[in-house]
């Protein structure tokens, strides 16, 4: 915990209760502060690679400075799409409690462990309400490596970079409509890995 204003360190805090570890990927919003001041942060395990070290959601209830160890969302034991998770990346909060997350599904590894990184399309969006704890419903955009799974707002919708099998690019999700661009709306030759829209 910092003082911002005296730029100073106030505590260190952990939680050992909710058996989730490390920070998210650094792409979009892997912390954020909801509409009621609650702040809460992504902790992505071990990127996929020891699934001892779980994925999931924590949180810091307004005023307080310590982890509320009645907030647990282990998204490891969730379903998205009837499949398996193990490793979140990075996300948006689009507001009323409901959150765009990347996931990597595990049923689209084929890869070695070593290797699915860069090879292996097992990356997924999906839109959570922190809330109810459930997850609401997958993204129409197709799945991307690690590597190329930036995330970010355009125009008030979800901007993704997409390593795709035949089409690489930015594809453009719009969570009000539950829809999706068939096809990048930029394509690229290489990978899309940053993107940001200045204001």
């Amino acid at each position: 915990m910092l003082d911002a204003n005296a730029d100073k360190v106030l505590d260190h805090i952990t939680s050992l209760a909710n058996g989730l570890s490390a920070p998210a990927y650094p792409y979009g919003q892997t912390g954020f502060v909801d509409e009621k001041g609650d702040i809460y942060f992504i902790c992505g395990g071990a990127f996929g690679q020891r699934e001892e070290y779980k994925d999931g959601i924590i949180r810091i209830k307004k005023g307080d400075n310590k982890v509320d160890e009645t907030y647990n969302w282990v998204l490891d034991d969730e379903k998205f799409d009837g499949h398996s998770i193990d490793w979140v990346l990075g996300g948006l909060y689009l507001g009323n409690g409901k959150y765009c997350l990347q996931v990597s599904r595990t049923d689209l590894k084929v890869s070695d462990p070593k290797e699915s990184y860069m090879k292996d399309r097992c990356i997924v969006l999906a839109v959570l309400d922190i809330y109810s704890k459930t997850v609401v419903q997958m993204a129409p955009v197709p799945p991307t490596t690690a590597y190329a799974s930036c995330i970010n707002r355009f125009d008030g919708k979800v901007l993704e970079g997409v390593e795709g099998q035949t089409e690489s690019g930015y594809y453009l999700f719009d969570p009000a409509t539950g829809k999706a661009s068939e096809k990048p709306i930029v394509g690229c030759q290489g990978t899309p890995f940053w993107s940001y829209q200045p204001k």
